[in-house]
């Protein structure tokens, strides 16, 4: 009896349009993972099975050199002798939608008509952040939230002891100081991490002093990090918001929901670090913090 094994062969296209090694960036592989690549990290999964291939990626997530790598993909594929039949799952925010062609010129358009439905406003992204109004600040009962803004309007918005105590203070949730600098990089300096939050020690450890975009592993939560932090600053008021999705963890990809209380600061001398401005921060579970309303 003859038996016949099929190989299956995965490559990752990276956001950059480099190939990238999903064990070697995770730890792990696992279905979850592959969704955490697609949906988080934005790289392209093509499968190869013979000469069938299947492609699966997230416009929202993805960027342009990503794409533009599909592209070549797609087209090297034509020049071949042999034809390739191609499968295209392609998610628009809400469900995932597929093709299936020989042709790349038709294979191409479907890919970049996906990528510009995606860039509309309307379409969620993997990663969820909702801007809460007043009255859900009003309404939160979470004991770190209520000290530190206590804190915070009786200090007028200015770091001393007092409030650098309740910084310090409770077992649960995190608590960090993102210092925007004079060349306009944001950065950590400070991090008080949490029991259960996504990273080992030595991660947490690495943040202080690091810009953002290359201290935290996960670029998806990186860049909603560094938007945040401006926005606040820039508005010069609290602002409270609730995020859920993946995120890309010490152990691998798992899911997070919790509310982002953040207070642009002041040192004593009236400036953040080196000549810098400030945003205090706290992280809490969301399950935890609302109390109920009448």
């Amino acid at each position: 009896m003859h038996r016949v094994y099929t190989v299956v062969h995965t490559r990752w296209i990276g956001r950059d349009g480099r190939d990238e090694d999903l064990k070697s960036r995770v730890g792990r592989l696992g279905d979850d993972v592959s969704v955490f690549a697609i949906h988080t990290l934005g790289w392209i999964q093509v499968l190869e099975i013979a000469r069938f291939l299947e492609i699966r990626f997230d416009p929202r997530a993805t960027g342009p050199a990503a794409i533009a790598a599909l592209d070549g993909l797609l087209y090297s594929l034509e020049r071949s002798e042999t034809p390739w039949l191609v499968k295209m799952h392609v998610f628009n925010g809400k469900t995932w939608i597929e093709t299936t062609d020989t042709d790349a010129a038709r294979l191409s358009r479907f890919v970049h008509d996906c990528v510009s439905f995606c860039e509309r406003p309307d379409v969620p992204s993997a990663l969820r952040t909702e801007i809460l109004g007043d009255g859900e600040f009003r309404h939160l009962a979470d004991p770190l939230i209520d000290r530190i803004s206590a804190a915070w309007r009786g200090h007028g918005g200015r770091i001393d002891h007092e409030l650098m105590a309740e910084v310090g203070s409770g077992t649960y949730g995190n608590v960090k100081m993102l210092t925007l600098l004079d060349d306009n990089r944001l950065v950590f300096n400070h991090y008080r991490a949490s029991i259960t939050g996504p990273w080992d020690n030595a991660t947490w450890a690495s943040f202080s002093g690091r810009d953002v975009r290359q201290a935290v592993p996960d670029r998806a939560l990186a860049d909603a990090v560094d938007r945040s932090a401006r926005r606040v600053l820039a508005g010069a008021a609290p602002m409270l918001e609730h995020w859920s999705g993946p995120i890309l963890t010490s152990k691998g990809a798992a899911m997070y929901d919790w509310l982002r209380a953040s207070f642009p600061v002041q040192l004593r001398d009236g400036r953040g670090r080196d000549g810098g401005t400030t945003v205090l921060v706290v992280c809490v579970p969301s399950r935890t913090a609302y109390r109920a309303t009448a």
